[in-house]
């Protein structure tokens, strides 16, 4: 049984592609939520999103790359996930 639900929820999570971020990632999705996988490294954005949705079945996970000592990577970062994801809803920052 699920304390709260995060269904129709827009997360972006910076740092997400392994270790904690990761998690947060993928116990956020199986808890109804949309999640952006953000790190630096495209491949590993992308091999952890397919990772969540395969679990869950669904799309529910997107990759996006940023270095987020780069502001302009941010700024792209925020556009795209506003742009595949309509919103975010929460922010959590992971990184470094």
């Amino acid at each position: 049984m699920s304390l709260f639900s995060l269904k129709n929820k827009s997360i972006l999570i910076t740092g997400s592609s392994k270790g904690i971020g990761k998690s947060i990632a993928h116990q956020s999705a199986l808890m109804g939520a949309n999640v952006i996988i953000s790190s630096r490294k495209m491949d590993a954005c992308e091999e952890t999103a397919k990772e969540i949705n395969d679990d869950i079945g669904k799309q529910v996970a997107f990759p996006i790359a940023c270095n987020i000592a780069d502001d302009d990577q941010l700024k792209n970062l925020v556009d795209k996930t506003i742009q595949v994801l309509g919103g975010i809803d929460s922010l959590i920052c992971n990184a470094a």
